[in-house]
């Protein structure tokens, strides 16, 4: 599972929070097809500022961890630059894979619950705000980082990421950020350079839930309720 949340979405006007919509649309797009990701074969559920995604269970796993991220932050570096002056769109991005069925009302069970902390953690948001070069910063729970980045797939290395411990009702979790808010370093030498005239980032924003989006974008149908959807990498 994926999820992404814009900052400072909700302190945006209308018109500006179309836009941005119209933009992470075109990132995220852009992102899986360099990726090699099939984004149409996902279940994707629209929020305001973001979007919750499940995929195939015969997701490439390398591609998804190792490549998406990387194309991602070149999208979103990309689509500032066209937009001319204006507020950056900066993105906070979870990965996840776990256990998950269809519900009535979208994907249910521990995975969309944990992949949805992580991407709304105040930790993930603080570390988002203390890069202000960067336009993308994304976690990995702790599964998907023992699976794949400390078995050193994909080119990925542990010394790469920091731990980052994620509060929950109850449970704390733990997850992996890539790079280092210290000295501000992620994703940044893999994008361009952001033009002198962009703003530093979105109004930082409180929120600790998404609103729904009021014409949400055509999603793909839920797979029968008794249908897994998530396989092993996902």
């Amino acid at each position: 599972m994926t999820a992404v949340d814009v900052e400072g979405f909700s302190r945006l006007s209308v018109l500006d929070q179309v836009g941005v919509q119209d933009v992470l649309r075109r990132a995220l797009d852009d992102a899986a097809v360099r990726a090699a990701l099939d984004r149409a074969s996902w279940y994707r559920q629209a929020r305001g500022d973001g979007e919750l995604a499940v995929l195939p269970r015969d997701t490439d796993v390398l591609g998804l961890v190792a490549a998406y991220p990387r194309e991602f932050a070149r999208s979103l570096a990309t689509v500032n630059a066209e937009r001319g002056p204006g507020p950056r769109i900066r993105v906070r991005l979870a990965i996840h894979h776990g256990t998950v069925i269809g519900g009535p009302f979208g994907p249910v069970g521990p995975a969309p619950i944990l992949v949805s902390r992580l991407v709304d953690s105040d930790g993930l948001r603080r570390e988002l705000s203390e890069r202000q070069a960067m336009d993308l910063v994304f976690a990995l729970s702790a599964t998907v980082y023992t699976e794949v980045v400390e078995s050193r797939l994909g080119a990925l290395s542990p010394e790469d990421f920091h731990a980052l411990v994620v509060q929950g009702k109850g449970t704390d979790h733990l997850a992996y950020v890539h790079g280092d808010r210290r000295s501000g370093e992620g994703l940044r030498s893999l994008v361009p350079e952001m033009p002198a005239w962009a703003k530093p980032e979105c109004p930082p924003d409180d929120d600790e839930f998404s609103a729904p989006m009021l014409h949400p974008s055509p999603a793909l149908p839920m797979p029968p309720r008794d249908l897994s959807i998530v396989g092993e990498h996902s």
